[in-house]
């Protein structure tokens, strides 16, 4: 009964009927609430956030389905990243992949309702030292999340670039049919996660300036993460050279749509910038704290530039 109610709620996602897949989903997680197979807690969880049912999903993402799989950003084969009746060794081939799709939708939804909490409704300002401790684990999740799946990073960061080359009623193919060995898995599901799933909107509705938050936050940060070698390593992961050749360029031509839109939107944050200091010149000559603030934005300007340099690196 449970494995039918499964494939019911599947069927009924798939064909956008949100409430009868929700009522599916939960009939079949009540027949066996550890979700074994890991089938049921990532599709019911982006469920939840389509129909706005918040409180659903943070009692999901807070529960025990979830929280082995946030502990953190777990690697595919890790046995922890499971619930607790399901080790490593027990798991199916198609188990095995949906624990790590659960672990990416984890990621990023709990990045998601953070963001939300801190961003738009400002519920973390309690006290200074409540909104501080919220704002730091705010950027802790962010980067939990895209050490989890980066490409999804990429896709929301810049969607208008990828939209063009990704179209969200694009067909995918089954992601079950992709093993975890495969160098296409994290971009299949980075795609699952944002198509499939139909998270893309629900990440954009979020706030105005989701997009300039995640681009800042996640690709424009002064600490530039260093690899092994001591070398800067650049913001975009550098995709598989063994990659199937259809998807290789498809996500390259979006990369490369993404780098002029990048440099467009920094063109843009520069020219409100220079609009808002030409206006306050006179002001910043009697004052020392708005000079200093003048450097910081050419700081940032220039970071911004070297960030884009490094970017071209990973077109490789």
């Amino acid at each position: 009964r449970r494995k039918l109610l499964t494939e019911l709620g599947l069927l009924q996602a798939g064909m956008s009927r949100l409430k009868e897949a929700t009522q599916h989903f939960t009939a079949a997680l009540e027949a066996d609430r550890s979700d074994p197979d890991f089938a049921i807690r990532a599709p019911l969880l982006c469920l939840y956030l389509e129909q706005e049912m918040t409180e659903e999903a943070v009692k999901l993402i807070v529960g025990p389905l979830f929280k082995p799989l946030l502990q953190t950003a777990p690697l595919p084969e890790d046995p922890s990243s499971g619930s607790s009746t399901s080790s490593s060794s027990s798991l199916s081939f198609h188990a095995k992949g949906r624990r790590s799709l659960s672990a990416t939708v984890g990621q990023w939804t709990r990045a998601m309702l953070k963001f939300i909490k801190v961003h738009v409704l400002e519920d973390h300002k309690s006290t200074p030292k409540n909104a501080e401790k919220e704002e730091r684990e705010l950027e802790s999740f962010f980067q939990q999340a895209k050490a989890q799946n980066s490409f999804i990073a990429e896709f929301l960061s810049f969607y208008p670039a990828f939209e063009r080359h990704f179209p969200l009623d694009a067909e995918l193919p089954p992601l079950e049919e992709t093993r975890l060995d495969n160098p296409e898995r994290p971009l299949r599901e980075a795609l699952e996660y944002l198509i499939r799933y139909r998270q893309t909107d629900i990440w954009l509705e979020t706030d105005a300036g989701v997009r300039s938050f995640l681009r800042e936050h996640l690709f424009e940060q002064e600490d530039t993460a260093t690899g092994p070698d001591g070398q800067e390593e650049p913001p975009f992961k550098p995709l598989p050279v063994d990659l199937k050749k259809e998807l290789l360029t498809r996500w390259r031509a979006a990369r490369e749509d993404a780098m002029k839109l990048w440099a467009e939107e920094l063109a843009q944050d520069a020219s409100l910038g220079a609009e808002g200091e030409e206006g306050g010149e006179e002001e910043a000559m009697s004052d020392p704290d708005v000079a200093v603030e003048e450097e910081k934005s050419e700081d940032s300007e220039a970071a911004a530039d070297a960030a884009i340099d490094n970017a071209e690196k990973s077109f490789g």
